[in-house]
């Protein structure tokens, strides 16, 4: 590799380095954040690294290889850490810090003296690990998900990972070199290739970042249409008080059916307690049948008091509900455990997540997903499965409850779907669906949507949506 060539390769090197910190600092105007200064800080150091690694000539002993390997070690130790989700109490624990924290470990076996001769192996094999690292981290952190960038960091880390595979088989003792710039073709064919490799990893990371861009300013829309909304709501509040009175009476009818029927069947449920008991002896099977549905039936009077109580206050309110950051997956949880103890056991809760948080009303959502478990069991046979999905949708920029069960024959979704525009006006007066119509209130309050679609010939999925 003769000097011309070299000193062209450094330039390149130096020259896409600082013309892609640039763009990250303008960037960094509109969106302060750790990944864009880390990674700013690791292209500093990469180019740092580089000229010193040049400049050094061919004198090589310990402090001329340690401190341009040095630099362009912890360069690529801050760009696994750009793309890294937040350090947390746990973060020790997660596979992309036990790659990286491993990698650091090895690099600094370059300290010690007796290990002189397989300095490069260390140097190859701790960039690797760096790679591996940011590779896991890619995957991982859910900011990236279905970025396009995506896609390209994990290629070209792959290349970088198969480079540093190939180089360290050529590394002393398994081959003849010790230093990675050097004289032969092999050497100089590397070093291009590793800057072809550093070359789309800074496209790969800018075009993250303006996936992220694009969906925070997706987020702001949002919220501002969202503004908007609540502004003309209460411009047209005085008009619709009149109206009000007459919806708060439509719901003490549907409360007086709600309420008197199930009232009714729990009195027959008891008795029936008394009539199953013989004189002489308690048939504990046929008394522990009648218990049960007796339960049962009490079950459905507290939800239904919960239903007709929420739409009430739904109608009677109609603005937002005062909504916090929480942890949905307890919220699903806690729905399931209000259903009948011999009903729950029923009901499969499947997530990908450890915790999704999302600014919701609780107690609203919570009796949303116990009406959607309470149809799904309600028109499923007795032994069947019935499933609870809740995932994030990055698409939408939301989280989706989706409950999946099974039906005897094919679903007529016209008979168990709501009107498109369910609202106060559309209050079932008649009491059926009356659970639907809860959730659909939910799911209008919350900005989100409420979908039933045939999965196949004997099932049928209830989505509710609510975005972030």
């Amino acid at each position: 590799m003769n000097d011309f060539t070299s000193s062209h390769l450094v330039q390149i090197y130096a020259a896409h380095s600082v013309a892609f910190s640039v763009c990250l600092l303008i960037f960094l105007r509109t969106d302060i954040s750790r990944n864009i200064i880390y990674w700013i800080i690791a292209n500093l150091l990469g180019t740092l690294g580089f000229v010193v690694l040049y400049f050094r000539g061919d004198e090589i002993n310990f402090y001329t290889f340690v401190l341009p390997n040095a630099l362009n070690f912890f360069g690529g130790v801050f760009r696994a850490l750009a793309v890294m989700r937040p350090m947390t109490r746990r973060t020790v624990t997660r596979p992309d810090s036990l790659f990286l924290l491993s990698s650091i470990a090895v690099f600094m076996l370059l300290a010690v003296p007796q290990f002189t001769d397989y300095r490069l192996v260390f140097v190859l094999v701790s960039a690797m690990l760096v790679a591996i690292s940011a590779a896991i981290a890619v995957i991982r952190n859910p900011l990236w998900s279905g970025s396009s960038g995506q896609k390209w960091l994990l290629a070209f880390l792959a290349i970088a990972i198969t480079g540093f595979i190939w180089r360290l088989s050529r590394a002393y003792p398994f081959g003849p070199y010790s230093t990675f710039i050097g004289q032969s073709a092999e050497q100089y064919a590397g070093l291009v290739v590793l800057l072809v490799v550093s070359f789309f990893l800074q496209i790969g990371f800018m075009l993250l970042i303006a996936d992220r861009l694009r969906r925070t300013m997706q987020m702001t829309a949002r919220r501002a249409a969202r503004a908007n909304e609540r502004s003309r709501q209460l411009v047209q509040r005085r008009q619709a008080a009149e109206k009000l009175a007459s919806e708060r009476l439509r719901m003490l009818n549907v409360l007086t059916h709600e309420v008197r029927q199930p009232l009714n069947n729990a009195q027959a449920a008891l008795q029936s307690v008394l009539t199953e008991i013989e004189p002489e002896h308690i048939q504990r099977d046929k008394l522990w049948k009648a218990a049960s549905r007796a339960q049962s039936v009490l079950d459905d009077i507290t939800l239904a008091l919960s239903n007709s109580i929420v739409g009430a206050m739904v109608v009677q309110r109609k603005q937002d509900p005062a909504l916090r950051e929480c942890e949905v997956l307890a919220i699903a949880e806690l729905s399931r455990t209000d259903c009948p103890r011999e009903q729950a056991g029923r009901i499969a809760i499947d997530t990908s997540e450890e915790a999704i948080f999302l600014a919701v009303d609780p107690i609203l959502l919570r009796l949303a997903l116990r009406n959607l478990l309470h149809n799904a069991i309600k028109f499923s046979p007795p032994d069947s499965l019935v499933k609870m999905k809740v995932e994030p949708d990055a698409d939408r920029l939301g989280v989706s409850f989706q409950v999946t069960n099974q039906v005897a024959a094919a679903p007529d979704l016209d008979k168990i779907s709501l009107p498109a525009d369910s609202g106060p006006s559309k209050w079932p007066l008649d009491g059926k669906h009356l659970g639907l119509f809860v959730v659909s209130e939910v799911a209008r309050v919350h900005h989100g949507q409420l979908n039933v679609k045939q999965s196949d010939e004997q099932h049928v999925t209830v989505e509710l949506f609510i975005p972030k």
